[in-house]
């Protein structure tokens, strides 16, 4: 396999052609010449109004439903999903059913999704049947291979347990998500508290329930010594926390869901049950804050928040109605409008590739001549329109659908296979 990228502008800061406009020719999977005006009669060329090439996406947070929901999502269509987003790695969380807590369902995981090009990063259950209670057994699963613990979307509740973990983890050096949710706070909530959730009759998750659960967390990893990241923040007041606790040198990461830096609560005046996600969509000044927080590195990752969900779920009335929206195939365009000129574009791509990548302990080839090709074509200045017809995910309850988004993602190459978006 030939492919031939014409007048590409490659973005990689450890690569010495970065911000350089090149002809790259990836063969068998190896990235062989990296030159100008390369003549070749038997590669297949890509090319683009705007053409860039970057590492390959790593995604940190996704669910995939299977086992045991397969109808809403499995792992091959998933797998599809996230490379056609241009993704090479996906670290999938353990709410499955049954919940992946065992080392079965570990290697069930990891043999299933062997050889594919995008690479599966197992996330298992932090606590027995994500009850936030009982400690799985985590050194055993960490022995499968399972490189973070998660307790999926439902928030730890127990101060002891996750004071407990932080402790246990340090002894292997795992890494732990927290999704920063204090229920006793949000329990019944649907939106964020504010303005649209009383003009709406919705009850509302005010932004102090997620704050009050960083701030305990900030205090148990500086207690602990350990490492944690908060999965997905949304608030204006979880970013000032997180940039003082980093000042501070604590070891604390956080990711932002791709659709808090594109919507606010403001898109809830038509009830549309695909704007319904956890944590919900908050108001213009915390997406500033977000995409603030994105911009000096106070947020490391932008995640897809990818929760399929399908018609008997979603398509009901919005109290009625679960959690969740798709975004492997659309969350890299997602946060590209959502950002448009307030951050170079080489920057917003470092929480998508370079900045995922190191927080998960992966290796990514730098792009030069002789290494491999873990790439990602696409085209900024593209515009798209978000169809249910053309998704690959076996679900389609996306916010953005029928929306037009800019980035257009031309080709994932990976473990010398690509997928194509012709």
């Amino acid at each position: 396999m030939r492919i031939l990228f014409r007048s590409a502008t490659i973005c990689d800061p450890r690569s010495p052609y970065h911000l350089q406009t090149v002809d790259l020719l990836v063969e068998d999977g190896i990235v062989k010449h990296i030159g100008q005006q390369l003549k070749l009669a038997d590669a297949a060329e890509i090319s683009a109004n705007q053409l860039y090439l970057t590492n390959g996406f790593v995604d940190t947070f996704a669910s995939f439903r299977d086992p045991g929901m397969e109808h809403q999502e499995d792992l091959s269509s998933g797998l599809v999903a996230a490379a056609k987003g241009g993704y090479t790695a996906v670290c999938v969380q353990p709410d499955t059913f049954p919940i992946t807590q065992h080392k079965g369902g570990i290697s069930y995981w990891i043999n299933k999704s062997a050889g594919k090009l995008c690479r599966l990063i197992p996330a298992a259950a932090l606590t027995l049947d994500l009850k936030g209670v009982d400690l799985t057994e985590m050194l055993d699963l960490h022995q499968a291979g399972a490189q973070v613990f998660s307790n999926a979307n439902i928030p730890v509740m127990d101060a002891g347990t996750q004071m407990r973990a932080l402790q246990y983890i340090r002894h292997f050096d795992g890494l732990m998500y927290s999704l920063p949710i204090d229920m006793n706070i949000a329990r019944g909530g649907m939106v964020n508290e504010g303005v649209q959730s009383t003009q709406l009759g919705l009850k509302g998750i005010p932004d102090m329930a997620e704050e009050l659960m960083v701030v305990r967390d900030i205090a148990l990893v500086e207690y602990t010594g350990s490492r944690l990241h908060f999965a997905k923040i949304s608030t204006a007041g979880s970013v000032k926390l997180i940039r003082e606790a980093k000042k501070r040198g604590l070891s604390i990461s956080c990711g932002v869901a791709a659709h808090h830096l594109l919507l606010t609560d403001e898109v809830l005046t038509a009830f549309d049950t695909h704007t319904k996600v956890f944590p919900p969509l908050r108001d213009k000044a915390d997406q500033l804050a977000l995409i603030e927080g994105v911009k000096d590195g106070t947020i490391d990752v932008i995640c897809s928040d990818h929760q399929p969900e399908d018609v008997e779920t979603k398509f009901k009335e919005f109290d009625l109605a679960s959690f969740g929206a798709i975004g492997l195939e659309t969350a890299f365009s997602v946060a590209l409008t959502g950002v448009g000129k307030k951050m170079k574009i080489e920057q917003l791509l470092l929480a998508f590739n370079q900045q995922p990548a190191r927080l998960l302990g992966l290796e990514q080839p730098v792009i030069a001549e002789g290494q491999a090709a873990d790439l990602v074509a696409f085209d900024p200045s593209q515009q798209w329109e978000v169809s249910a017809a053309e998704m690959v995910s076996k679900s389609v309850n996306s916010p953005f659908l029928g929306k037009k988004l800019s980035g257009k993602i031309l080709l994932t190459l990976c473990n010398n296979q690509l997928y194509w978006n012709k």
